[in-house]
């Protein structure tokens, strides 16, 4: 048990240090809030591209925690620790949260790649 704490602790750490983390897709150019405000001011189509590659990668990540509490939820699952059934619910949650929020980052990029005339509404 002690272990399972352990591991999951861990991961809780370094899903924090992901979700945090500057860093996104390669083909992602912009890194800061002021890139993109600059990005949507210039309103060009290869700035549209940039966008909808932050936006992509942005959802990529957000998948990605959405995997990790699907991940920790099932490692509660059949648990006898009294706050199982909790955190269970709680990394249900997560996993619901992360999913909507791709969803919504997917579906800006697509209106930045219609915007930059590479693909059709």
């Amino acid at each position: 048990m002690k272990r399972l704490i352990q591991v999951i602790a861990l991961a809780l750490f370094a899903g924090a240090l992901v979700a945090a983390s500057p860093v996104f897709a390669a083909e992602a150019t912009l890194k800061t809030d002021d890139d993109i405000v600059s990005a949507i001011q210039a309103n060009t189509p290869e700035k549209h591209l940039e966008i909808a590659a932050w936006y992509t990668a942005r959802a990529a990540d957000e998948k990605k925690q959405a995997e990790e509490h699907k991940k920790m939820a099932h490692a509660y699952m059949g648990s006898k620790a009294t706050y199982a059934d909790q955190m269970h619910k709680h990394c249900d949650a997560l996993v619901t949260l992360h999913e909507k929020t791709a969803l919504q980052y997917e579906k800006l990029a697509k209106e930045h790649e219609v915007a930059a005339g590479v693909t059709k509404k």
